[in-house]
């Protein structure tokens, strides 16, 4: 007798745990729950703290990781926002959603998606949800953003992080009545870095450095003559380049440390509207930046990890583990697809991304490669090295980095401007997965192939491209089964 009722008492303890286990299943599923996607511009992965950085950037977005799951190799698909922000809101590789190089016709950097090409937003939307979108200055830079969204905010450029927070709070206690898609592009990180001294000062400052931030701020120079002149004079004065990366790195850890300040007053807001316990939170970044490892500085058209190589947590209590680390590859592509997928909204568009969902509820999933192209067309380049010459202050005080005599300097610049009028299209694709990567350039001379072992030369400075070229062949032909779907 004794024995039937423990075996009843247990049968129905299971019972009311697998109801209660249907109830949370139902309401997360059935409910429509709110989307936050915090979107940091620059931001890469080995500077946060919940990514093994042993400085303090990043209390808030550690606490974040510790209530969520971390994808520990995260991997945009490219090193400029023009690039990365598209393939994040459609799921689309770059050639699918047309946004693969800067426009011939326009100064801009930035183009518009093709035609027909569907964007999350607007899935929600028609999904019922409210749609909103807030950023920086290079919102006005993606036209397809107007149509994504219900309503576009571009704010203040003095203090972007600071507006877009006090910006999206107010949207939000305006419109807490319906569910939400929020799309958030925190832009301060961006450089030069100029607001992040008081949290983490650091490094020496010096004149020449100053010198130096101030000509790359210089939109008009852009990256490409200014970076030959750096560089060049950096070759020959090996203390001053370590004197202003480490100068450069504190600045930057610094802003890491303010956006995290700003990512922190927007979730207490969130807390304080009721709205944490039914939000799902997205956090990323659109690429890295560069810090001399492969000879550059900020971003550029390159695929190296430090550009590519992106922070990715997920939070939704009752529905994502906390605390949870996933070691294997995921790619921007694959978000949106696994938001759909928690939120139970159908996918009637086609993507070339998967829901990551069987990492989070198994700890493993399908064996995932990152692909990605960039292109620049060549007037875009020549164009930009024309600015330079044409601003008398450009060359007059880039020559005066020392990198040498006028004459020298100014052949460098004729040289460039001719060759970059002559090639057709400057461009790259990227085949990484768990172990390799191979990156191949195409210019006017002909294709060049990078490959690296990731698991023996995670700096990328070895390249075994000529040493295996038949793993570099068989990449390759993985590549063109990218660009045929």
């Amino acid at each position: 007798m004794k024995r039937n009722k423990l075996i009843l008492v247990i049968f129905l303890a299971a019972a009311s745990i697998a109801f209660c286990f249907l109830v949370i299943k139902s309401f997360v599923f059935k409910q429509k729950m709110n989307v936050v996607f915090i979107v940091v511009d620059s931001l890469r992965a080995d500077h946060l703290g919940c990514y093994g950085y042993g400085r303090d950037t990043t209390p808030v977005i550690d606490k974040l990781a510790r209530e969520g799951t971390l994808f520990r190799q995260a991997f945009s698909h490219g090193g400029y926002t023009y690039l990365s922000v598209p393939t994040l809101l459609t799921s689309l590789y770059p050639e699918a959603h047309g946004v693969v190089m800067p426009s011939r016709e326009a100064e801009s950097a930035y183009c518009d998606l093709k035609k027909g090409v569907i964007t999350f937003p607007e899935i929600f939307l028609k999904n019922g949800y409210m749609t909103a979108a807030f950023g920086g200055p290079n919102f006005e830079k993606m036209p397809y953003l107007k149509r994504c969204f219900q309503f576009v905010d571009i704010v203040s450029a003095n203090d972007p992080d600071r507006s877009l927070t006090h910006d999206a709070l107010d949207w939000l206690k305006k419109n807490r009545g319906k569910p939400f898609f929020l799309y958030l592009h925190y832009y301060d990180l961006h450089f030069p870095y100029n607001l992040g001294s008081p949290f983490l000062p650091g490094g020496k400052q010096d004149a020449k450095v100053e010198e130096f931030i101030e000509l790359l701020n210089k939109d008009d120079i852009f990256y490409l003559p200014m970076l030959v002149m750096i560089n060049d004079w950096f070759d020959a004065n090996q203390q001053q380049r370590d004197v202003f990366l480490s100068y450069l790195l504190s600045r930057y850890d610094g802003e890491i440390r303010y956006v995290d300040y700003s990512i922190g007053a927007f979730l207490e807001g969130l807390k304080r509207l009721g709205l944490s316990g039914n939000t799902l939170v997205i956090l990323t970044s659109d690429h890295g930046e560069e810090f001399y490892e492969h000879g550059n500085f900020l971003h550029t058209n390159k695929f190296y990890d430090e550009l590519i190589h992106v922070p990715l947590i997920l939070r939704m209590p009752n529905v994502i583990p906390g605390g949870k680390v996933i070691a294997d590859v995921v790619r921007h592509i694959d978000i949106m697809p696994t938001v759909c997928d928690i939120l139970g909204v159908g996918l009637k568009v086609p993507v070339e991304g998967v829901s990551l969902m069987s990492f989070v509820r198994n700890g493993n999933g399908p064996a995932l490669e990152l692909y990605s192209s960039v292109a620049f067309a060549a007037d875009f380049i020549a164009s930009r090295i024309s600015n330079v010459l044409k601003r008398q202050e450009g060359p007059t005080a880039l020559l005066d980095l020392g990198a040498g005599d006028e004459k020298k300097e100014g052949q460098i610049y004729n040289e460039l401007k001719s060759k970059a009028a002559k090639e057709n299209i400057l461009h790259e694709k990227v085949l990484r997965t768990q172990k390799w990567k191979l990156i191949e350039s195409y210019n006017s001379d002909g294709p060049d192939a990078e490959l690296y072992d990731l698991e023996s030369d995670p700096q990328e400075s070895d390249n075994l491209a000529e040493k295996m070229p038949e793993l570099v062949e068989r990449l390759k032909n993985k590549m063109m089964s990218y660009e045929v779907k």
